[in-house]
């Protein structure tokens, strides 16, 4: 058999000749063994992968659901990334009842009796799996993706106190102020007021605005300033619009427990997760978060300025560090 050599002849000029090289082939023997070895390979997975979800299937099989989710995550997954699981939920137990299957192993339950059991003090059941793919830390879970539900609970007791009256943040306060920013906002760019008195006023998005609201409340008490997405009418750092990117798809993997255990990892997280570096979206805020948790971590450095690193200015101080500690930084146990 002939094939074409290449051979250089000098440093960028080469000399095609044709000439006869020898080409072992393999015995037909080998390629028979492995054909027959992929065969194999096939038919243990095809077996694994029937076995697999006839188990699961016969676990929950006197519950009724879609046929599909009854053995694979194929159902959930793709109304899960639909955007419409909200009303695809609705119309499955009117179809289906109080308790619909709606996937291998799990149950979708619209019936208070049953509810108040599994959510009582003492009642056994432990939290999900999809919680986990909640953790947005490769160092460690955070309040709501911790599957552990004593630590859960320990976790919580923690930061009760935070959020009580003797937390030092004026809540009603911060609420009165930034309810004062959404009427002047209002007032002055929906409400134009004519001659008369008459008052003439343009269509608002009041969607958007109650996102802005609810942003620079939550930031307002937990760090001290809001972010000011209300009266500018701007996301400001990228949180909300990020979230919504990253939403959708967490629901979407957290039902599917191979695809949970991946992106959920910290081999992933470490790798394309959010970090504390980061200048915009989840990162950014965990930055705000670390930051804080270092001046709680100083019983004495009750004031510090961060430079470039908080919202609105280059630099801001930042009061009361335990409290904001205990509130913002629950991604890891200290």
């Amino acid at each position: 058999m002939s094939v074409w050599r290449f051979r250089q002849s000098g440093e960028n000029n080469f000399d095609f000749n044709r000439a006869p090289v020898r080409i072992m082939a393999l015995p037909a023997s080998n390629w028979t063994s492995m054909g027959a070895s992929s065969v194999a390979i096939a038919t243990v997975l095809a077996l694994w992968y029937v076995a697999s979800s006839t188990l699961a299937w016969f676990r929950l099989r006197k519950f009724s659901g879609p046929a599909l989710a009854s053995f694979s995550y194929l159902w959930i997954a793709r109304k899960m990334r639909s955007g419409r699981m909200h009303r695809v939920v609705a119309e499955t137990q009117r179809q289906y009842g109080p308790i619909v299957r709606i996937g291998p192993n799990e149950l979708l339950v619209y019936d208070p009796e049953t509810v108040w059991h599994i959510n009582g003090l003492r009642s056994g059941y432990g939290r999900g799996g999809w919680y986990e793919a909640m953790r947005f830390d490769p160092d460690g879970h955070n309040i709501f993706s911790e599957p552990d539900t004593a630590l859960h609970d320990a976790r919580k007791a923690k930061l009760a106190s935070a959020y009580s009256s003797r937390g030092g943040v004026d809540f009603e306060g911060v609420v009165d102020t930034q309810i004062g920013v959404l009427v002047d906002l209002l007032e002055k760019k929906y409400v134009q007021r004519q001659r008369g008195g008459a008052a003439a006023t343009k269509v608002v998005d009041f969607g958007i605005l109650a996102k802005y609201f609810t942003t620079d409340v939550t930031t307002h008490a937990c760090m001290g300033e809001p972010w000011g997405d209300l009266p500018t009418e701007t996301d400001m750092y990228h949180f909300l619009g990020d979230s919504e990117e990253f939403v959708p798809m967490m629901h979407c993997i957290g039902m599917v427990p191979m695809l949970r255990s991946f992106f959920a990892s910290p081999f992933f997280l470490a790798l394309a997760g959010p970090k504390t570096t980061d200048t915009r979206g989840l990162g950014q805020f965990l930055g705000y978060a670390r930051a804080y948790r270092m001046i709680g971590a100083c019983p004495g450095c009750h004031e510090l300025t961060l430079t470039g690193t908080h919202p609105g200015s280059q630099s801001a101080r930042l009061r009361n560090g335990s409290v904001a500690t205990s509130r913002l930084w629950t991604a890891r146990e200290t």
